[in-house]
């Protein structure tokens, strides 16, 4: 199923404010707390359309996330396509679970990035982590609920 017309702008303006929200600048507490907004957008899309995104727009979304972030290139982009696989594969059971189950779903996922992202950085060899590194594991799980209340009813006309 191909994405129309309509839902590119939509699509394309809410991974551009996901994008914003990422690099905003925060008070060193609250950026500890602060959830992967670009991912659980590209989360949410390839859920909803996955033609539209899929794969290649998450990997896309991830390089320019490098491009705009002080990592190495292609570290985001690898790990949004390794995030966004399990999600393309499920789709169909993603759509049907309720919202709490989502939530823990997306949950686990970004666990698995936050993983991704402390391996790259040889911090979880180095064992130099804590608890505080899978603050945004937390969050995450309960701003899915906000990012589906506020793109569900542009996405449901494109679905």
């Amino acid at each position: 199923m191909r994405p129309d017309l309509q839902s590119w702008p939509v699509i394309l303006l809410s991974l551009l404010l996901a994008l914003v929200m990422e690099l905003l600048p925060l008070p060193p507490v609250l950026a500890q707390l602060q959830p992967p907004w670009l991912l659980l957008v590209v989360l949410y899309w390839s859920v909803l359309q996955p033609a539209a995104l899929g794969m290649s727009g998450a990997w896309l979304t991830g390089l320019l996330l490098d491009a705009v972030l002080p990592a190495p290139l292609g570290t985001h982009a690898a790990l949004f396509t390794l995030t966004v696989t399990p999600v393309l594969a499920l789709k169909r059971l993603l759509r049907t679970l309720p919202v709490a189950q989502q939530a823990l779903w997306v949950a686990a996922l970004v666990c698995m990035y936050e993983l991704g992202e402390l391996w790259l950085g040889n911090r979880l060899t180095s064992g130099s982590i804590s608890a505080r590194d899978f603050l945004p594991v937390l969050s995450a799980l309960f701003a899915w609920p906000l990012i589906k209340v506020l793109l569900f009813r542009h996405g449901r006309r494109f679905a």
